[in-house]
């Protein structure tokens, strides 16, 4: 990840985290259509169904029936709504819609010193809480600590050690 990251610093936060988080999620494809489709996530069970960039279909979405995608909205079809589709610009602005909701999410358990990170670092922690939900399980584990003491080595081992593990 360091370096799909270290090859899109200078683009805006948002921008940048949005291609990692793209890259590595991916998205699953309809045969038929190739447009993006939804999915069972995690994979075998039938209650939980994903769209996009591993955008979870919430509770709300299913009672008004649809998806805000940047502005346009996505039916949702099928049983738990796997049967939705979208386009790829669709799902991309969906991602841009989570993402702003995860870089508060990043940010919040470590307090003012997200704003002191770098932009690779602070990408990485967004990556990070869109795959897991919060940034809290690290500060939890020592992070903010590794924060204070300017040691990144000791930051990157409690991600990658004592982190919520994720399937990817």
């Amino acid at each position: 990840k360091k370096t799909i990251i270290s090859a899109a610093v200078g683009a805006s936060l948002a921008t940048t985290a949005a291609g990692v988080i793209a890259k590595e999620e991916g998205v699953s494809k309809d045969k038929k259509t190739g447009q993006v489709a939804a999915y069972w996530d995690p994979p075998g069970q039938k209650k939980l169904v994903s769209i996009g960039y591993g955008h979870q279909i919430k509770d709300h979405e299913y009672k008004q029936g649809f998806i805000n995608a940047g502005g346009e909205q996505i039916f949702i079809r099928g049983d738990q709504g796997i049967d939705t589709v979208m386009t790829k610009d669709q799902a991309r602005g969906l991602l841009a819609i989570d993402l702003k909701k995860y870089e508060k999410r990043a940010a919040a358990p470590l307090g003012g010193k997200f704003e002191h990170l770098s932009d690779e670092e602070k990408v990485a922690l967004i990556s990070y809480a869109y795959n897991t939900g919060s940034t809290g399980s690290l500060v939890k584990a020592g992070l903010l600590t590794a924060i204070n003491n300017d040691d990144p080595i000791s930051g990157g081992a409690i991600i990658a050690d004592r982190g919520i593990q994720t399937a990817g």
